[in-house]
């Protein structure tokens, strides 16, 4: 049976960051802040935050949050300006490093991503998400041996990260298409199961333990990770599609 090449899913983490801190305001002031920052809708968060900015022009974190919202919001450009405010005050914020380094990553340019990156590995070399991102980087570099080198790390310090446990799994499906090893395949599908139970709904872990179970010729297995996938899928997504062919297809050669 002919297998389609596998897809490679690389999400990139967006760190949250530390909640807001305010040590020169009273604890009734403190506690209405992080209520409206917290809790509120985003359009009332960002007003209060960039109220506070002008009191507070030296307080990080308020920076940070700045930049969270607006690259959750695909505002790039307004992200980076506020993430180097964050790091031109906290010069050691390895969480505003990787969000910048996050936002060059999604454009393409690598030696950019790497450059910040590297300077969050400088101030934060046991923060999981340091080696998550890194290890995204070199899997799109297509450096395997470095990849699986900085996602170990990450699940070495946060072992219950399901998107790590994912991305390790890619990793090794792609050192199997390298060299075949059937132990990079059981790996693999170790790693999506793992994910898997990390989070129930996960379709894009369901889609490539698929395709390893295409690659293990057991069409029933795949058909069955296919079904789920495609039950956790999106309507509107490419890979509820990709899956619902699939299964056609698996269904109408066995």
């Amino acid at each position: 049976m002919r297998i389609k090449k596998i897809l490679f899913l690389i999400p990139i983490t967006l760190i949250l960051g530390s909640h807001l801190m305010y040590g020169q305001t009273s604890q009734e002031k403190l506690d209405y802040i992080k209520g409206v920052c917290e809790l509120a809708d985003e359009d009332a968060a960002i007003r209060c935050l960039l109220a506070e900015s002008k009191r507070h022009p030296k307080n990080e974190h308020i920076w940070f949050k700045l930049g969270w919202y607006m690259q959750k919001r695909s505002l790039d450009e307004k992200a980076k300006e506020y993430y180097l405010e964050c790091v031109r005050v906290n010069p050691s914020h390895a969480g505003a490093y990787i969000n910048l380094g996050n936002i060059y990553l999604s454009r393409d340019d690598e030696k950019t991503a790497e450059k910040y990156y590297a300077k969050a590995m400088a101030n934060a070399r046991d923060l999981p998400d340091v080696h998550y991102n890194i290890g995204v980087l070199f899997m799109k570099k297509n450096n395997l041996q470095k990849a699986r080198e900085h996602l170990h790390k990450s699940l070495e310090i946060k072992p219950d990260d399901p998107q790590a446990h994912l991305n390790y799994g890619v990793v090794y499906m792609r050192l199997y298409q390298e060299n075949s090893e059937k132990k990079m395949l059981q790996y693999a599908k170790a790693h999506f199961l793992r994910a898997i139970e990390l989070h129930s709904g996960y379709a894009n872990a369901y889609y490539n333990l698929a395709m390893a179970c295409e690659h293990e010729n057991n069409p029933g297995l795949a058909i069955r990770y296919y079904r789920e996938a495609a039950r956790y899928y999106p309507d509107h997504s490419t890979f509820k599609r990709k899956s619902l062919n699939r299964i056609r297809y698996l269904e109408s050669t066995r």
